[in-house]
């Protein structure tokens, strides 16, 4: 079956880019006898808006467009609010260590400042250079055990491409040393922290509410391989 989820920020409240956004994944589900879930993303917690949640329910509700699980619907696959399934994006960042598709990285923000200073300055099209991919594991376990703070980076392979299988625009192709290890969140602040850019992993780890089929603005063909890999 065909489950598709809409899941607007309460950062503000609804525009028509984002209306329009829930009416093809509304039209897109009907036309193949599949589901819309409605998913609140306040990873921002910063920029909450008082009511805003709410209001975006509201808002799809006036316009007709009725998601068969939401927040105030509920289901068979909640939480609906991203701030309620920590606990879960928490698992899949240790599964993906644990596998070795991922590292823990304990680079300070200042040093991390200072490689993207550099890497503006030359025509390198990724930043991080890898200094803690490949910690011995002692290394990890001391400095963990120490209480130091870190981050989990995706490993990215350093060669080869990774073909991703679009919809609209068929096999893309993405070049291996164009991607950075990109971070999938911060331990042991908190995990919606200004500095925890959560998002790419909360837009992957979707099997909790077993969605198979995604749609997204032109903008976000560049992320595709990110999401191929987690």
């Amino acid at each position: 079956m065909v489950r598709v989820r809409f899941a607007p920020s309460p950062t503000g409240f609804m525009h028509l880019g984002g209306l329009r956004t829930a009416l093809f994944n509304a039209v897109f589900a009907r036309k193949h006898g599949g589901q819309m879930i409605l998913r609140i993303e306040d990873t921002d917690q910063a920029r909450l808006v008082p009511g805003a949640a709410a209001a975006l329910e509201e808002v799809l509700q006036w316009c007709g467009i009725v998601p068969d699980e939401s927040p105030s619907v509920g289901g068979p696959c909640g939480p609906y609010v991203q701030s309620e399934r920590l606990h879960l994006y928490r698992e899949h960042a240790a599964g993906l260590v644990d596998n070795g598709a991922a590292y823990r990285c304990f680079c300070s923000p200042d040093r991390l400042n200072l490689l993207r200073r550099r890497a503006s300055k030359t025509d390198h099209v990724t930043s991080y250079d890898g200094a803690c991919r490949d910690l011995a594991p002692d290394d990890v376990r001391a400095r963990l055990e120490g209480g130091a703070a870190h981050t989990v980076r995706l490993r990215v392979p350093r060669e080869g491409k990774m073909v991703v299988q679009d919809e609209v625009y068929g096999a893309v192709a993405f070049s291996n040393d164009g991607i950075d290890d990109q971070v999938r969140n911060t331990s042991p602040a908190p995990m919606f922290s200004k500095r925890s850019p959560l998002f790419g992993l909360l837009g992957v780890s979707e099997s909790e509410i077993a969605l198979k089929t995604g749609s997204a603005k032109v903008k976000r063909v560049s992320n595709l391989p990110l999401g191929q890999r987690g």
